[in-house]
């Protein structure tokens, strides 16, 4: 009862919030902050319940022989939980997953954290001694002239004249990028096309 007062009434007893678990903390985020993140959609939503989620799930609850270290995470009070708990999960978790999301859940980690400073659980996040990973952009692979001629020649000999001529029609029309998204194989004829923000219009050659 006192757990659900306290999520119900986030700034009042900050002596007793601070034996709030993990759990507690993460239930009033789900309810005052969720619905706020990018605008309510439904899937982002159930991406950032996720993120949480694996973080308890790979949260090391037993060292390398088997023997228990610590609670799992979702039982854990939020003011017992360490820089060294965050950078154990860090360790284990990194090993599994690529950069990209590893980064997305740091950032939910740090979402909880903060939540439970705002609550009066803790004065300052364990989780931001890990910093933030670096994800390398990938760099575009733009094909030669002379695989662009062999793709459609390759497209043409399978009878694909449509795709060949969408191909050739996207690497000579000068239209940017932007203007391509809004062209289907369907608009590619004898016709000019006019462009207007996403819509495309044909016109008579005059």
């Amino acid at each position: 009862l006192l757990a659900k007062f306290l999520a119900d009434n986030p700034n009042t007893l900050k002596v007793s919030a601070a034996n709030l678990t993990w759990k507690d903390v993460r239930a009033v985020w789900e309810r005052q902050e969720l619905s706020k993140r990018k605008d309510g959609d439904r899937s982002t939503q159930k991406d950032y319940l996720t993120r949480v989620i694996a973080i308890e799930a790979h949260w090391p609850v037993t060292d390398d022989k088997g023997k228990t270290i610590r609670q799992p995470l979702a039982e854990t009070r939020i003011r017992n939980i360490t820089e060294s708990d965050c950078k154990d999960w860090l360790a284990v978790r990194r090993r599994g997953i690529g950069k990209s999301r590893l980064r997305a859940e740091i950032f939910s980690l740090n979402w909880i954290f903060d939540k439970a400073i705002e609550m009066g659980c803790i004065a300052r996040s364990p989780s931001k001694c890990l910093g933030s990973i670096k994800v390398p952009h990938k760099q575009p692979q733009i094909p030669s002239d002379r695989d662009f001629t062999e793709t459609v020649r390759i497209l043409r000999e399978a009878q694909r004249h449509d795709a060949a001529d969408f191909e050739e029609f996207i690497a000579y029309c000068g239209c940017r990028l932007e203007e391509v998204s809004h062209i289907h194989g369907r608009d590619i004829g004898t016709k000019l096309l006019t462009i207007r923000g996403e819509e495309t219009e044909e016109t008579e050659w005059s």
